[in-house]
């Protein structure tokens, strides 16, 4: 599917009122959940901030960071992608913690879609049904440190990966190599990877590449 057909596909379906109206539901809690943010968003560190980012920060100021820093175990996980979202915000905005949280429901919206279309791609029909409590749950307030800390992204860059890993295995465009290079990236380890072959081998033809 290109992306002209896709967008006119997701056009028309926004068209029909129906799922107009699902989708300014949808937008409800996310909307309280921007608000909640930016009402309760911190500009000082905090928990793995203090353990860890601040560290990365202080290395990129002084000019001394290398791919060790980048690369290095904390609490059994290496955060390369977190760590390099550090770098962005320390050299943009001195490490402004209050804008760094901002990639949290970024990530949470870009997470969403990729749910939907592998929904879509499966049952079109339960995409209007599954929209607004999948927003409800993934903006849900009661995991306000996955919004309001940068660091939390995370569990988010974690998320990101295995569903662009199950989406590119789903439309036979990407084999297990690939897949694994890109749920490996995002943290999960070998169960998190190889599990998903008995589920989604068949689809992706068991390609390697």
């Amino acid at each position: 599917m290109n992306f002209k057909h896709f967008w006119k596909a997701g056009w028309d379906w926004l068209r029909e009122p129906l799922h107009f109206g699902v989708v300014l539901l949808a937008l409800v809690p996310v909307g309280y959940a921007l608000v909640y943010m930016d009402y309760h968003g911190q500009p000082a560190p905090y928990t793995d901030d203090w353990v860890f980012g601040s560290n990365i920060a202080v290395e990129v100021k002084q000019g001394t960071l290398g791919w060790d820093d980048l690369l290095q175990d904390y609490n059994g996980h290496r955060y390369l992608l977190t760590n390099l979202q550090i770098v962005f915000f320390t050299l943009l905005t001195d490490w402004n913690l209050r804008a760094e949280m901002w990639v949290n429901p970024l990530l949470i919206m870009l997470n969403l879609g990729l749910i939907l279309l592998l929904l879509g791609w499966q049952q079109p029909r339960a995409v209007r049904l599954a929209l607004v409590p999948l927003s409800a749950l993934m903006f849900a307030l009661s995991q306000e440190l996955n919004l309001l800390v940068g660091f939390q992204s995370s569990w988010h860059f974690v998320t990101l990966l295995i569903l662009l890993g199950l989406a590119g295995v789903r439309r036979a465009s990407a084999g297990w190599l690939s897949f694994g290079v890109l749920v490996g990236r995002g943290l999960a380890g070998d169960l998190l990877v190889w599990d998903r072959r008995a589920v989604l081998g068949g689809g992706g033809g068991w390609r390697w590449l």
